[in-house]
């Protein structure tokens, strides 16, 4: 899949939800599974439906070559506060935070191919 660049429409769209869960979404999921894992310049950790030219509020996550994939679909966040001081913070967000950016906990519900949904909560890099 080929990533679009700004000033490409659909990167200042707001997205549209995901209507229907159907072989297509399954399709495109897998097609940005695979864009992830060959992305060498800069190499990703997530890509969102909108980068690959898609207006659908859905992304995935794959924080390490070894970590599960997380697929969110139509998240909606729920709540957002500072995450706990005493937690570790690695070496990537350490720099990260260099650059104006706070460590935030978010909680997010998704949707969940097969499964419904899910709230939980994630770590996250939010601009300050």
């Amino acid at each position: 899949m080929k990533i679009v660049q700004a000033p490409h429409p659909v990167l200042s769209q707001k997205a549209k939800p995901v209507a229907t869960f159907d072989t297509a979404i399954t399709h495109l999921l897998h097609e940005m599974e695979k864009t992830l894992d060959t992305a060498t310049d800069p190499e990703g950790v997530g890509l969102a439906a909108p980068q690959v030219g898609k207006s659908l509020q859905l992304f995935i996550v794959k924080q390490t070559p070894r970590s599960p994939l997380l697929t969110f679909i139509n998240p909606k966040i729920e709540k957002v506060f500072d995450a706990p001081a005493e937690e570790p913070t690695p070496a990537s967000e350490k720099k990260a935070k260099r650059k104006r950016f706070n460590l935030k906990a978010v909680f997010l519900t998704q949707r969940r191919l097969g499964s419904g949904e899910k709230t939980a909560w994630y770590r996250a890099l939010v601009p300050r």
